[in-house]
Parts: C-alpha cells; structure tokens; sequence
C-alpha cells in the first residue's frame, strides 16, 4: 500500500505534501526527491524527513504529481486533497477569477490620465515611504531594475527632505499604469 500523502500548503507554482507515515525515514525522502525532480514539470524538490514535510516547485499541476508519484509507488494524495488542489491549478495562475484585459486597460488608462492631472497641477513627486514602497513593486512586479532604482532614489530624497506622507502624485500614478499595463501583459499570455 502506497503511504498517504497530504497537501500542507499550496500556491501556484509551489506545494508542500506530508507523508506522516515515513516521518524521519532519510532514505525515503532522499529517494523521493531524486524521483520527483524526474517528473515533466517539476523545477525543484526540497524536504525535511523529521516534519515528513516534501516542498514541490513545479509547473504543472498536482494531479499530474500526483499520478507520477502514483505510478512510481511514491506516495498517493488522497482524493478530497486533489479535489481541493484543481482550484489551485497553475494553468488558471490566480486563486479567484481576475479581471479581463479590457477592464485592467481602461484603469491603466486611467491612472495615466491621472497622472497627467496631477502634473498640470504641480504635484510631480509623492511622499518618500510611497516612492520606496514603488521602487519595491518595480522590481519584484515589472521586474525594472532600473525604474526600481530611479523611485528608490526618489524616495531616498524625499525621506531625506522629511517629506514621508503626501497625496498621490504624476510619478506614482505613472508607476500604476505602467503596473497595470504589465497585468494585460501578464492576462493575455505572458505568464509571470
């Protein structure tokens, strides 16, 4: 009989499964992993033998997993844990319906009419906390080193100058419709 294995915890892209019954067994976590990282779509394997704690990075699907491990008489997921694991799938990349591309371009457009208000009105540069909060974005959203570095040092500057709140300004609403065009990006195909 295969050993029962459990779904922890589950992201896109990312799952951690129990197989309490082999707690502490080295062997079979070490064996499992060399074994995982064979299946189509698995990027990495890490694991703990003492937690009977296996970390999946993958992009495929759980059931696939699943059915791999199965074949291999690896581990078997119970079936209400796969259920579960379809609402997580990859393929859908979000955990609840996001919006449609025609909907992110009108707010993307509409930040840059915004951001354009704002600089007929003189508000260029917003608060330093909210220009480094950006530059974080930037990077980890856009993934822009360099726009990230530009708002990093405005924001730099702007700490510097005790100028830590104020209201939204031209840079930062540009900063939003750039991030929101990224999500069309993002919606109709390229994926993350």
């Amino acid at each position: 009989m295969l050993p029962a294995a459990i779904i922890a915890h589950q992201l896109p892209h990312r799952v951690r499964l129990k197989v309490p019954a082999r707690r502490g067994n080295e062997s079979y976590f070490s064996h499992l992993s060399i074994a995982l990282r064979r299946c189509e779509g698995v990027h990495g394997v890490g694991f703990n033998s003492s937690a009977a704690s296996i970390v999946i990075e993958h992009s495929t699907n759980v059931v696939a997993i699943n059915s791999f491990a199965s074949r291999r008489e690896l581990f078997q997921i119970g079936d209400s844990d796969l259920v579960l694991s379809v609402r997580f799938s990859p393929s859908r990349r979000h955990f609840t319906k996001q919006p449609s591309a025609p909907l992110i371009a009108i707010t993307s457009v509409g930040m840059l009419g915004l951001a354009i208000y704002q600089a007929w009105r003189g508000s260029y540069i917003s608060s330093g906390i909210e220009n480094l909060w950006n530059a974080y974005g930037a990077y980890r959203m856009l993934r822009l080193p360099w726009l990230s570095a530009i708002l990093g040092a405005i924001g730099l500057y702007q700490s510097i100058n005790r100028n830590f709140f104020s209201s939204a300004s031209a840079v930062s609403l540009l900063y939003y419709a750039m991030n929101t065009a990224q999500m069309i990006t993002n919606e109709t195909g390229t994926i993350d």
